[in-house]
């Protein structure tokens, strides 16, 4: 028999013990032998589920992986069209400020007064909701990230436990 420190089914096949010096006092051969082929029995099935679970951890990880490169391809993508909405916004509110403002008067005459108060307002709040809106989209993002690497590391090591 091997010396480890596992026992595996095959051990348990091959083990001989010396025979009893006393007879009256030994074991009986046919229930030691039907008892070493369960326990060799039972190790092979525990070592067979055993390899499965290591599989279906492994599978788990893998998919674990996949679902958090699409959490990532789809955060970029969403934080891209926010970028892209408050462009747009921000373009449109220019374009309305721009319609909403007097004709530049003749050189002679003295340069128009600044923007409207109400116009620079409109675009602080618009800024400052874009940035809210980013800022919570990237702040949930981190934490659903944060989270599945959690739940990787968690699968890992019930998996090298094992």
């Amino acid at each position: 028999m091997a010396r480890s420190d596992q026992v595996t089914a095959d051990d348990v096949r091959s083990v001989v013990f010396d025979q009893s010096r006393r007879m009256a006092r030994g074991y009986s051969e046919e229930q030691v032998d039907a008892f070493l082929d369960l326990v060799a029995d039972t190790i092979e099935a525990l070592t067979a589920k055993l390899a499965d679970k290591q599989a279906d951890t492994g599978r788990v990880i893998s998919e674990a992986h996949r679902n958090a490169e699409t959490i990532v391809r789809r955060a970029q993508a969403t934080a891209e069209q926010i970028e892209d909405e408050a462009r747009q916004r921000a373009a449109r509110m220019v374009a309305d400020a721009s319609r909403r403002m007097p004709m530049p008067p003749p050189p002679q005459q003295p340069p128009p007064p600044p923007m409207p108060p109400q116009i620079n307002e409109e675009f602080a709040a618009a800024a400052v909701a874009v940035g809210t809106r980013i800022g919570g989209i990237r702040d949930a993002l981190s934490a659903e990230l944060a989270s599945l690497y959690r739940l990787i590391g968690q699968v890992q090591n019930n998996g090298m436990r094992r």
